[in-house]
């Protein structure tokens, strides 16, 4: 069950190899949607018997899926021998304001395109979300930095997501503030990903908490103690991401995790249990308010593995991350 689990996490690689394009988010959507590992039918519960699981996700309005009045646009950054794809706000041209940078990374077999199909200059349905949000005003406008965590001609992927943090640091942070009007501090970065861009969330989390202060790991666990670690090895991947926190000299009201999952998801069963553990350290406070805690984590209901809800999870953040103030 564990190697199917891994296999179908990392499924939407294969698809892009055979294919030898990238597949974006509503070609995506049914690779996993038939696939369920278990009845769910738990009470939800913590191992405290506290209730561990939040219930409120709100969906993507249907409005959000048509062009918006006000839209942003789509560019290509460069940086050595890759780059990434970012998003600027509606207005960034004309004014000379500085953003909050939401960096969000694809999951296995997946590229910058993945979330903005078609590349820079481009409309996708992840764009005309971002457009009408800010246009709602729901968040303060924010830059998107969407880049990958594979080498140049290179599909591995296990080694590629435990190293990119040390990129994201010295390479990517840099040309990104240096080539766009951020706000340049922890305090008003973000880093959030879906499946193995979840895994790569937590080793960011591991490795440039001095560089990030809000992350949004979805549907994927944390590997720093093996693959399906958070399964595997809960307690002792729980002991390593707080070891990070000491490491960098950060308390419990330095950062915020705001985790979700679909209840039919394939990375269920390795993700809750590594939030369990996580609970169950000092470092880790649970609760969905952010004045109170540093850890939340939902679950939809019925979801799958699907770029889809992936969608609604990234929503869900940034309307959490980038509220307005």
């Amino acid at each position: 069950m564990k190697k199917l689990q891994l296999s179908l996490l990392l499924l939407a690689g294969t698809f892009t190899l055979a294919c030898g394009k990238d597949l974006q988010v509503s070609e995506l959507d049914d690779i996993t949607q038939d696939y369920t590992e278990t009845n769910r039918s738990d009470n939800n519960q913590g191992p405290s018997g506290e209730g561990l699981i939040s219930d409120s996700i709100k969906l993507i309005p249907d409005a959000y899926r048509k062009e918006a009045g006000e839209k942003g646009k789509v560019v290509r950054l460069d940086y050595g021998d890759k780059y990434a794809l970012v998003y600027l706000p509606h207005g960034y041209d004309e004014s000379d304001r500085k953003y909050d940078v939401f960096y969000l990374m694809h999951g296995g077999g997946g590229s910058p395109q993945t979330w903005f199909a078609g590349g820079a200059g481009s409309d996708s349905s992840f764009k005309r979300l971002l457009d009408n949000m800010m246009e709602q005003q729901e968040t303060e406008p924010f830059i998107v930095v969407c880049p990958t965590f594979y080498a140049p001609v290179s599909n591995e992927y296990v080694n590629a997501v435990s190293v990119f943090p040390e990129e994201f640091k010295k390479r990517l942070i840099p040309a990104v503030d240096e080539q766009f009007r951020t706000l340049s501090s922890r305090n008003h970065r973000f880093f959030g990903g879906f499946s193995m861009g979840s895994v790569c969330t937590w080793y960011v989390f591991l490795q440039a908490l001095d560089s990030v202060r809000y992350f949004a790991p979805h549907s994927g666990d944390c590997w720093v103690a093996g693959q399906m670690g958070g399964e595997n090895a809960p307690e002792r991947t729980a002991e390593l991401l707080a070891d990070a926190i000491s490491t960098f000299e950060y308390t419990p009201k330095d950062f915020f995790i705001y985790s979700i999952t679909g209840s039919n998801d394939i990375a269920y069963s390795s993700l809750r249990p590594q939030i369990e553990a996580m609970k169950g350290q000092e470092k880790f406070i649970f609760s969905n308010d952010m004045n109170k805690g540093n850890l939340y984590f939902s679950v939809l209901e019925g979801a799958s593995h699907t770029y889809s809800a992936a969608e609604i999870y990234a929503y869900n953040a940034m309307l959490a991350f980038c509220h307005k103030r």
